[in-house]
């Protein structure tokens, strides 16, 4: 409704997010009290559901935001909730705890992000799934090569910046795999052998990871989208340009 006074149409309101927009407003499509704000959306690169089994990038109902938040204040000898925080002189001693940003199989990636029982009191994929889906109309995509694995470190590297170790062929891929997949790693070996990517782990594994992470829970989200009558288009970036000048 906010929209009227700026010369929009209330009854025509579309959101566009990319990365963790595109993961809120994911979340939004399923929120009871965001029904009848929005009508249409764009979600790119940022699916709030699907992903492998407890490392995906939707939310994490295994880890408790009010206990992180009890261990926060703990930590600070804080006890009267927000006003005890606003207390705090140096707000640099207010961090969230380590682990949860650096130990994946503690919180994966994106798990700081957990919505509130106001906003929604069920999982959202449970609630995708479910067909309890907002927007009328929805556009999903990505690019190919969308992940985590690329910009986080935790794909195989060249070995071109200092002190990086040059890490190529199939020792190096096989090693990556057991550590992002474990026991999975021979199955994903097997649906990204190196053959298909010019013998480059980089590439491979930079692939699965893309997959794994965004790309296929995307195609899900637009699946169970179509399910429940919504109308869909869905779309992949795949040409990739070249810096004009170098590194």
């Amino acid at each position: 409704a906010n929209v009227a006074p700026f010369g929009g149409d209330p009854g025509n309101v579309m959101l566009f997010g990319q990365s963790s927009g595109s993961y809120a407003i994911c979340t939004l499509c399923v929120a009871p009290a965001a029904a009848g704000l929005f009508s249409k959306v764009a979600l790119q690169s940022g699916p709030c559901l699907g992903g492998p089994p407890g490392r995906g990038w939707g939310p994490v109902t295994s880890v408790s935001p009010s206990a992180i938040a009890r261990e926060v204040m703990a930590q600070l000898n804080v006890t009267s909730g927000i006003e005890g925080l606003r207390a705090v002189r140096d707000a640099t001693r207010i961090q969230w705890p380590s682990r949860y940003m650096e130990d994946l199989d503690v919180a994966p990636y994106f798990s700081a992000y957990f919505p509130d029982d106001a906003v929604v009191r069920s999982p959202p994929a449970d609630l995708w799934a479910a067909g309890a889906i907002h927007p009328r109309a929805m556009l999903v995509g990505g690019t190919s090569k969308d992940g985590t694995a690329a910009f986080y470190g935790t794909a195989p590297t060249l070995g071109n910046i200092a002190p990086d170790p040059a890490q190529l062929g199939d020792a190096a891929y096989e090693t990556a795999l057991k550590g992002a997949w474990g026991a999975a790693a021979r199955a994903v070996r097997a649906h990204y052998p190196l053959s298909r990517f010019g013998g480059s782990a980089q590439a491979a594994f930079v692939q699965a990871d893309a997959d794994a992470y965004v790309l296929c829970p995307q195609t899900e989200a637009a699946r169970m989208a179509v399910a429940a009558g919504v109308a869909v288009w869905h779309y992949e970036f795949s040409h990739f340009m070249p810096s004009p000048t170098a590194p």
